[in-house]
């Protein structure tokens, strides 16, 4: 399968659940997550610095006025920022939490914080259907 392609077809599936997935990869808080909140950068401690940005749930695009001031950021280029790992890892990652998995390593911050996996109800039957289909992917049903 195509790289591109299947990158493409996880941030997909990651729109609208960036919050979720951004607290699951790099326990970020529900403050550091809110838009109107600028708070201490979670990578370089800088203070009032760090912001998401207003559409943060859909595109996972986080702000360091110092050290991640990219204007185009989306989810995968915050948690390789964060994280500081590869394109490639950043998408496991990202497929890691969208099914489930819980991501945990030493790369993660030290106050990476549990996440309690419920039902997850999408906002449009496309949204469900795709993660239905990447779920059956994941499991090798498909």
């Amino acid at each position: 399968m195509n790289k591109q392609l299947k990158a493409a077809d996880i941030k997909r599936q990651a729109a609208g659940r960036w919050g979720e997935i951004l607290r699951t990869v790099c326990g970020l808080t529900d403050q550091q997550l809110n838009p109107d909140v600028h708070t201490s950068c979670p990578a370089c401690g800088g203070v009032d610095r760090f912001r998401a940005f207003d559409d943060v749930a859909e595109t996972g695009g986080l702000y360091c006025n110092k050290c991640h001031a990219e204007k185009n950021s989306d989810g995968f280029a915050s948690i390789q920022w964060l994280r500081n790992c590869s394109f490639k890892e950043t998408v496991q990652l990202v497929a890691d939490a969208i099914s489930g998995v819980n991501p945990a390593s030493e790369k993660a911050p030290a106050k990476s914080r549990a996440s309690s996996k419920g039902k997850t109800i999408h906002k449009t039957a496309a949204k469900a259907a795709d993660a239905f289909a990447f779920g059956l992917t994941q499991s090798g049903v498909l």
